[in-house]
């Protein structure tokens, strides 16, 4: 997460944390599934809630993950 914070900023995308509650699952509110290996899947529901699928929100994690610079680990 830190790092697409920190590139979502560079990238001057407003951020924001909300917590989600179940009467707000509709289906105009898109969610992606992120860890450490993936920067954004599409979530297409939860539990019996349908879900908007958003290419866009995924591209932009994408491209903003990909913007992070590697770091060489020396032993």
């Amino acid at each position: 997460m830190q790092i697409l914070s920190r590139q979502l900023e560079a990238l001057q995308i407003p951020q924001r944390t909300v917590p989600i509650t179940e009467d707000m699952l509709t289906d105009e509110l898109s969610a992606v599934v992120m860890n450490s290996w993936t920067p954004g899947i599409d979530v297409a529901r939860i539990g019996e809630h349908g879900l908007a699928s958003s290419s866009r929100l995924v591209e932009v994690l994408h491209r903003a993950y990909a913007n992070e610079v590697g770091t060489a680990l020396l032993r």
